[in-house]
């Protein structure tokens, strides 16, 4: 599975900036990006779909870590069956 691959040298300096800004992150801001995030959560059919519906600037380091979060509580099987949709 790509998305659970280690990045590449091309994102790195970036990945690295990126999880220092949110290391130095005031826990205001930090709750503001991450967790107040209006979603819609449909279930049906044995799976999750998780549909954003705004776009913030933390979206995609948000979506990294819920990537890296999801995958060790699943097996192959059941990541291919409930993959993160967005």
């Amino acid at each position: 599975m790509p998305s659970r691959m280690a990045p590449g040298r091309r994102w790195k300096e970036r990945h690295k900036s990126e999880k220092q800004s949110v290391l130095r992150m005031e826990f205001k801001k930090f709750v503001n990006a991450f967790i107040r995030v209006p979603a819609l959560v449909i279930r049906g059919g044995r799976r999750v779909v998780f549909k954003l519906l705004s776009w913030n600037p933390w979206q995609s380091v948000m979506l990294r870590a819920a990537d890296a979060l999801w995958g060790p509580f699943t097996t192959a099987t059941a990541a291919l069956q409930w993959p993160l949709r967005c």
